[in-house]
């Protein structure tokens, strides 16, 4: 089924699907996101984890976080598991909060890279309390360096909460610039903003600036209705919005030096839909979502169903405390398990998800495809949300604006 967009539109998104599918990496093996500190120096609208905002210096808070001593052994516990079930690739991404907080961070990730390699090891931040010196201290432990700035300054600052006291816009981009200034950062910083109806009309001129003054990377998230940005649903993207959005990033990285992509989960739906391929067998990068975990751990070492399911009603998929000596990680991965991750992924398998929809597509979202149905009934039971995994990703043209087969 076609989708109803000009010619030269559909011609610039087939390339990019394209290329995308060409530069990816298979999506095998297992990714956790590990949220190191549930503290914040900004009060960022979209945050999933509904992030404590802070004015003065942190203090460690060991009600909510972990310890050194506890970030590690939790570490050495997922290594252990990795080496043992031979699982390839591994790939750790460090968030908060803000991670920089920590005074520890710098251990934290030296440890991780010495355990998994520095190729498997990521970190994000507002990019408003690191140094230059940290980050070229911490450059050989890490693969990628997460910068979030969602556009130009009078919209991001009102998206990240700016106070008197600071100007994200202006501490961001200052740090972005020294970045610049170093060969070794510069290869593996990455720009980040989240997508919102009253930002993504601007992203094709922010992009031009990004790529004026030399970054190499961008990319674009979706604004998933988990935390903080639950009570912002009305500015989240219709697929009106999500494809007019997709287009623009397809001309801007035909057109610039820089490499840029938007969410994996609208990339599997329009590769199913305009390539017109089978984006949920194993070996297509762009989707085949059970053939790779996610999970997310939070600041005390509980794991959950997925990085977006750590504040309630989401995080009902508890899967454990991984400070726990009993915690088993083969039942809470394999197909057989019976705990609630593997329960969860039962409701968001091919044959189930999206309400059993024919086309070959890995399906978008199931955190999104959740919390539309959610948004429609009263209670929020569990059996509420793991019956919305099967539900259809809101973002999916087909869906709203033609109908499915």
């Amino acid at each position: 089924m076609a989708i109803d967009i000009k010619d030269s539109e559909l011609k610039l998104l087939k390339n990019y699907l394209n290329k995308r599918l060409n530069t990816r990496s298979i999506k095998e093996g297992l990714s956790v996101v590990f949220d190191l500190t549930y503290f914040c120096n900004l009060q960022c609208k979209g945050c999933a984890v509904n992030a404590r905002y802070i004015k003065e210096d942190y203090v460690p808070d060991d009600k909510l976080e972990l310890d050194t001593r506890n970030v590690i052994y939790i570490l050495e516990k997922i290594y252990e598991f990795v080496e043992i079930s031979k699982i390839t690739p591994f790939y750790l991404n460090f968030g908060g909060g803000e991670p920089f907080l920590r005074n520890d961070i710098k251990v934290i990730v030296k440890k991780a890279a010495e355990l998994f390699g520095r190729e498997s090891i990521a970190i994000d931040t507002n990019g408003t309390v690191v140094k230059i010196q940290d980050l070229l201290e911490v450059f050989s432990s890490i693969s990628s360096l997460g910068i979030s700035i969602d556009g130009f300054e009078n919209y991001h600052n009102q998206w990240r909460g700016m106070t008197n006291e600071l100007n994200s816009y202006d501490k961001s981009m200052s740090l972005l610039q020294k970045i610049l200034g170093h060969e070794r950062l510069r290869n593996i910083v990455e720009v980040t903003s989240i997508v919102t109806k009253n930002n993504f009309m601007q992203i094709p001129a922010f992009i031009k600036m990004l790529d004026e003054i030399g970054v190499q990377k961008y990319s674009t998230h979706r604004a998933f209705p988990v935390g903080r940005m639950a009570k912002n649903y009305d500015i989240i993207l219709d697929p009106d919005d999500y494809l007019k959005h997709a287009i623009d990033i397809a001309y801007a990285d035909h057109d610039y030096a820089i490499d840029c992509h938007f969410h994996h989960s609208l990339e599997s739906i329009y590769a199913s839909i305009i390539l017109n391929i089978n984006t949920y067998v194993a070996d297509r990068v762009l989707g085949n979502p059970d053939s790779r975990s996610s999970f997310g751990i939070d600041p005390k070492g509980n794991i959950y169903f997925d990085p977006w399911c750590m504040v309630k009603p989401w995080n009902s998929l508890f899967g454990g405390n991984l400070l726990d000596e009993s915690f088993d990680f083969d039942s809470l991965i394999s197909d057989k398990g019976v705990g609630m991750l593997s329960i969860a992924k039962k409701y968001s398998v091919k044959s189930v998800r999206c309400e059993g929809c024919s086309i070959n597509c890995s399906g978008g979202s199931r955190i999104a495809a959740s919390a539309e149905y959610l948004r429609s009934i009263k209670r929020k039971s569990l059996s509420d949300l793991l019956i919305g995994m099967s539900k259809i990703d809101p973002a999916c043209p087909l869906e709203k604006r033609y109908g499915r087969n």
